[in-house]
């Protein structure tokens, strides 16, 4: 994916909103003046006994847009104390309120967890190769290095493929496993190597020619890829097939929506990617 997936940047977006509608909501409900229950619920006194209505979807709605392993329990944890604090307030005014309007709302935010326990959801916030959007731009390399194994003194040889600030794919015969930690060396100019430590990425594919490597920056190998890239960037060889697509398109993706119900869940093929 390229960019984040629009499903994800819409809930985000309606949670960071959900303020404001549960306060129009809670109006219908009571049968208030909506205009005039807004005055009353900016009030310190409303804000003390209903903080959570404000501070839980805020925090679930910047939580779903981080798109991050820790955002996703950040997430969990704020909708189960939404729930909590919820559930506790509406009891005590359950009589005023009704059964409906309550089963109604408990019944929409379980869909919305419900949602974030695809596989393909909950992959975009714990896989980061799905968050193609993280990555830096690549340039194209033909570039001999060679490798090794941090549990390992052997030295394999290999060619980097392409190259970013914050990684690179290295094509290799032998591959590392999946999360192995690697250490890299360059030939560049004039005797100088560079030296790169970082993780393997593996894409688990039987016909892969090689591994990809995301950094672990020092200082110095942080200013020895920005240099890099510099240098690359003045060759032209950046490639362009990463950047956002038309296809990326909020209008793209509602016409796909519309047109082959395809859109809601992210999608985990690589071809697409």
């Amino acid at each position: 994916m390229r960019r984040r997936p629009w499903a994800l940047v819409i809930l985000a977006a309606l949670h960071f909103v959900a303020p404001l509608g549960n306060i129009v909501l809670n109006a219908i409900i009571l049968d208030r003046n909506v205009m005039n229950y807004f005055v009353y619920a900016m009030s310190p006194q409303y804000f003390t006994r209903n903080w959570f209505l404000f501070l839980c979807p805020i925090i679930a709605g910047f939580s779903i847009y981080a798109c991050k392993k820790w955002s996703f329990y950040l997430y969990t944890l704020s909708i189960t104390a939404l729930f909590y604090f919820s559930y506790t307030s509406s009891m005590t005014k359950f009589e005023s309120i009704g059964l409906l309007p309550i089963v109604f709302v408990y019944f929409v935010n379980i869909a919305v967890v419900t949602y974030f326990l695809i596989p393909a959801v909950r992959s975009v916030y714990f896989d980061r190769r799905m968050r193609w959007w993280e990555l830096q731009s690549r340039y194209k390399t033909d570039f001999k290095c060679n490798w090794r194994d941090l549990s390992s003194t052997e030295m394999i040889q290999g060619k980097v493929g392409n190259f970013s600030e914050n990684g690179l794919f290295l094509k290799s015969d032998i591959h590392p496993k999946d999360h192995d930690k690697v250490h890299i060396e360059i030939p560049f100019n004039q005797g100088v190597h560079l030296t790169f430590a970082g993780e393997a990425i593996i894409h688990q594919r039987a016909d892969a020619i090689g591994f990809g490597v995301k950094f672990e920056h020092t200082k110095e190998s942080r200013k020895q890829a920005q240099d890099l890239v510099a240098h690359l960037e003045k060759k032209g060889q950046r490639i362009t097939n990463n950047d956002v697509r038309p296809e990326d398109s909020f209008s793209y993706w509602v016409r796909t929506l519309v047109t082959t119900g395809k859109g809601l869940v992210p999608d985990k093929d690589p071809k697409n990617s």
